[in-house]
């Protein structure tokens, strides 16, 4: 398979919006806490690849990269969200440090819900999974070590995730692969010029999950449309609230 990166970062702007977009339809459950990566300059798809480390709701169940939940305790759900009001609501605590420039990825988001109602929002320039450049206070870093450590916990301990709704993902390539498969019918392919992301749910989304294996690494499945176009596709289970 040929391992080329398979498009270039200025299309990087369209994917962020495609994948920030929220579906319309009914009954919304928001997060009351959630890390993820819902943009900035980063390679079409990596949104895909990295879905959002844990989300966790009103009912206490928390989704750890949208593949893995389980029931929270009601304290460790309460703990969590007082912690990360304390941590986001100090701008100290969130302040990347000036001196140490932002590298070329995904700009993490970190939201928690007020007691009043509404969210605290920040978000993170080049956090990188982890801040390596030590860029960010040392209180981020202890709200993202929580998060972290219930991010393990539930991938160990909890259910798999795997409902009837998924995001799927497609980009078109400009070479010829070394390994191609068809594309699968009835799929749909998603749309746009370069790159596209499509929300399947029930019956669509069951047919993709038959037809279409999960891309466990940034190298994508490559498939041939029936009018010769090459994709590169993969898709990802949808959280609740997307």
């Amino acid at each position: 398979m040929d391992r080329r990166r398979f498009l270039i970062a200025g299309v990087s702007a369209a994917a962020a919006a495609t994948s920030a977009a929220t579906p319309a339809h009914a009954a919304v459950q928001w997060p009351l806490f959630e890390w993820e990566q819902p943009g900035g300059f980063f390679f079409p798809g990596e949104a895909v690849l990295q879905p959002p480390p844990l989300a966790v709701y009103d009912d206490c169940v928390a989704f750890a990269d949208a593949g893995y939940r389980q029931r929270l305790p009601q304290p460790d759900v309460d703990s969590l969200q007082a912690y990360a009001l304390q941590v986001l609501n100090d701008p100290a605590n969130t302040r990347r440090d000036p001196d140490k420039p932002v590298r070329d990825r995904p700009v993490d988001q970190v939201r928690v819900r007020q007691p009043g109602g509404g969210y605290r929002t920040v978000h993170l320039d080049g956090w990188l999974n982890g801040d390596p450049d030590s860029a960010y206070p040392a209180a981020l870093h202890s709200l993202n070590d929580r998060v972290q450590n219930l991010r393990h916990r539930i991938t160990a301990a909890g259910e798999r995730w795997q409902p009837d709704a998924v995001l799927l993902a497609a980009a078109r390539m400009d070479y010829e692969p070394d390994s191609v498969h068809p594309w699968p019918r009835p799929v749909p392919i998603p749309p746009g010029r370069l790159y596209g992301e499509l929300r399947l749910r029930g019956a669509d989304a069951s047919t993709l999950r038959r037809a279409m294996p999960m891309a466990t690494e940034h190298v994508w499945p490559m498939y041939r449309a029936a009018d010769g176009t090459i994709l590169a596709a993969t898709w990802r289970y949808l959280l609740p609230h997307e």
